[in-house]
């Protein structure tokens, strides 16, 4: 090939291309890079040559050379989605997220259904604020991945955005004046409240946990979502269901399954309290019937944590956390409010 190149007065490209092809089997992706650089110097609109560059300068971790091959790429071949999102991949690889969003962005237009592309463009739209974007991204690949494999929420991305919701709603209504509050409000890429997202955040989860109900960490973040917008049916919906989830298995073998189910009861009784004091003050038949259910409601799920952690302890010489913490004294005193 190196022969019939130099013969050719560096004019037959197809000689250095078969080169760099061979180089790239003999995993050589620097002598490859250099073969095909020297193709597209003399023919610069070869598609495959430049996506050859590309592929080879990621696995060489050259991210400015394969920033300029995947350009070309997109510039000969503007709709071609995959070689758009390798550019995206780039961008993000050099902390231009800006530019990797408006990549993943246009990607996503060609490769509808590849979810890989979907999650790039939700991550870099959550990276840049562009939170309306990301969590109709979220959407998007939840659907995707339903149909192939089961839903697998993006912690991060839910997590950031909820966050950024709730701090901005707190902010909202802590009314601050003259600086005197520790809170601050989180803006989006437009520069407005984050808050302004809460109906479309609210909306996605409750798209997504009717397709993953068994979430416990899920139903806790859209409880904590709830709690802070102000949806009390919501919020008790979100606290019974993630007490659910958490109630499955032997959960009493494992102690930090145990603190965690110890935690979900308390919150989930104290909030029946709360609705309970609410009720107080109307002395209706309804409102009393509602009030003795959930007694009953709040009692029952209190008693059954109780009783298994009594049995784990009673079992054990060691120093369960049920014997040596307070988790004893705080179901009891729950117990003991709700007799009250």
């Amino acid at each position: 090939f190196q022969h019939a190149w130099e013969f050719s007065g560096r004019r037959y490209c197809r000689a250095m291309r078969l080169l760099g092809q061979r180089r790239v089997k003999r995993g050589d992706h620097e002598g490859a890079v250099a073969a095909f650089l020297d193709s597209v110097a003399v023919s610069p609109n070869n598609i495959g040559v430049w996506w050859r560059i590309g592929s080879s300068s990621m696995a060489l971790q050259n991210w400015q050379q394969a920033l300029g091959a995947w350009s070309n790429v997109v510039r000969l071949s503007p709709k071609d989605g995959e070689a758009r999102a390798n550019l995206g991949a780039v961008f993000t690889k050099l902390s231009m997220w800006d530019q990797a969003f408006h990549a993943f962005d246009v990607a996503s237009q060609f490769e509808y259904t590849n979810w890989r592309v979907w999650e790039n463009k939700m991550f870099a739209a959550t990276r840049t604020k562009r939170f309306a974007i990301a969590i109709a991204s979220q959407r998007r690949l939840v659907e995707l991945r339903h149909e192939r494999r089961g839903v697998a929420p993006d912690w991060v991305m839910l997590e950031r955005i909820t966050a950024a919701v709730i701090a901005s709603l707190q902010y909202q209504r802590s009314e601050p004046r003259g600086g005197d509050t520790k809170l601050q409000d989180v803006l989006d890429a437009d520069g407005l409240p984050s808050a302004r997202h809460k109906d479309r955040l609210m909306q996605l989860y409750d798209f997504v946990t009717k397709k993953s109900e068994s979430s416990a960490r899920l139903w806790n973040l859209y409880a904590a979502l709830a709690s802070t917008v102000g949806d009390s049916a919501t919020y008790t919906k979100c606290l019974e269901s993630e007490f659910r989830a958490r109630d499955r298995g032997d959960w009493v073998e494992d102690e930090e399954k145990s603190v965690s189910i110890v935690d979900s009861a308390l919150r989930l009784s104290q909030h029946y309290l709360d609705l309970l004091s609410q009720l107080a003050p109307l002395e209706t038949e309804d409102s009393q019937s509602l009030a003795a259910k959930l007694k009953m409601r709040a009692r029952m799920l209190l008693e059954s944590v109780q009783k298994k952690l009594e049995a784990r302890a009673a079992e054990t010489d060691d120093n369960y956390f049920y014997k040596t913490g307070n988790v004893a004294a705080s179901i009891d005193a729950a117990l003991s409010q709700i007799s009250a």
